[in-house]
């Protein structure tokens, strides 16, 4: 399994900002445990002015793993925040990287209702100072 960390760039591309690889390792048949996503602001969001912001990962399956991605800084106050997240188990295809998690930063008073399937609309992002996404991708490689 693995999982990665991207910041939407101005020309509307997801640049890797981190990520890690699980092997399943001697488990018989399938990879399963739990995972929680937490997106940081480094320094103060509420008071508008955080410094830096990081996608951190825990993930439980056989063993423990937690990983932080880079920090991203933004270009201005932020004054509001939303995102969406995979919320139940989903059957997905091996080898198919699958958006899991999307939070967007920006200094505005009009935020849309984000999906998971905006990952691959990256436009409904315009106006936003900082949009972060992390995905999985399964394989059977052994």
């Amino acid at each position: 399994m693995k999982v990665s960390a991207y910041m939407l760039a101005d020309d509307g591309t997801w640049v890797d900002i981190g990520g890690t690889s699980i092997d399943a390792g001697g488990v018989d048949g399938a990879l399963s445990g739990a995972m929680s996503i937490h997106f940081d602001p480094i320094e103060d969001f509420i008071a508008g002015h955080s410094e830096n912001f990081t996608i951190g990962f825990n993930i439980s399956s056989a063993g423990s793993y937690q990983f932080q991605s880079e920090p991203v800084s933004p270009s201005g106050p932020i004054t509001a925040s939303g995102g969406a997240a995979l919320t139940g188990f989903q059957a997905k295809d091996i080898g198919a990287e699958t958006p899991v998690a999307i939070m967007a930063y920006g200094d505005t008073t009009r935020l849309p209702v984000y999906s998971l399937e905006h990952y691959y609309e990256p436009s409904i992002f315009d106006g936003m100072d900082i949009v972060l996404a992390v995905t999985m991708e399964f394989s059977d490689a052994s």
